[in-house]
Order: structure tokens, then sequence, then C-alpha cells
């Protein structure tokens, strides 16, 4: 038979967004504003906040990207979660262990959720151990979403 598509329109980026200020990162879990934004949609994510609110009823996709450092010679870690209309959907935890000197390593978190029109996304950054220092700039903190349907 015939696959018909109907109306379903073509992928679209709604938000490419970026972290370009540093923050504290804590033990306790708090939301992570992606304060600079090339890409905002219908200013569905908020600056200020770090809130996405979905435009419309669909499947939306989440992409992660954040750099951490620390030059500490202990355990270090931090997690990242993506956080779906209040409920932890995605939980990452980003390790690292230094033999000597500064090292990075990039906390990659990805998900696919789907979503009713005013429901919400957020990323919360906790449950740190030593010291993670966030790297910041237009390309080591990077949220972006796309609305696939």
């Amino acid at each position: 038979g015939n696959l018909t598509w109907g109306t379903l329109a073509a992928p679209q980026i709604l938000v490419s967004a970026s972290r370009t200020s540093t923050y504290t990162t804590n033990s306790s879990y708090a939301t992570l504003v992606y304060n600079s934004a090339s890409i905002n949609v219908s200013s569905a994510y908020n600056t200020s906040t770090g809130v996405f609110t979905a435009p419309a009823t669909g499947t939306y996709e989440v992409i992660v990207n954040n750099e951490y450092s620390t030059g500490s010679a202990t355990n270090n870690w931090i997690t990242n979660r993506i956080v779906v209309n209040g409920s932890t959907e995605t939980e990452t935890t980003l390790a690292i262990t230094p033999y000597s000197g500064t090292t990075y390593s990039t906390l990659a978190a990805h998900t696919i959720v789907t979503m009713t029109s005013g429901q919400t996304i957020s990323i919360t950054q906790g449950n740190e151990s030593g010291t993670m220092n966030p790297e910041y700039g237009t390309a080591q903190h990077t949220l972006k979403i796309i609305r696939l349907n």
C-alpha cells in the first residue's frame, strides 16, 4: 500500500541556546538557564528562567551538551536532568577523576518526548561532588529542542 504523510511537518529547531556566563554548581538541584538563544521560535524558551513551554502538542527532541572542568585530583561528578512537566525524564551523570592538571569532559543528555501544548521542559543540575567548573560560551553549554511532529 501507499504511505500517506498527510500534514506531517518537517522537523523544526525551536530552540538553540547556550550558557554564556558562569554559574554555581552545587549538590542541590537547580534549573540551568541557557541565557543566550540564537534560535528561539515564538519565544518558547525563557532565557531568564530556563523553562521551555511547548507551543503545540507533538513530539520533541531535547539535546543537552554541557562541558565541565576540574583541576582537583579527587573524585568529581555532577548530574544533569531533563525535566518534563515537573518530572525527571532523563538523568545523566558525568564523573571526572583526573590524574593531574585540569581535565575537561562533556555531559551529553538526549531524549525524545511527547508533549501537549503548554507542558514544560527544563534542564537541572545538581548532585555535585568535588569541584565541577562549568565551561561557558557559545559552544560549551548548549541546549537544542527540536519539534519532530
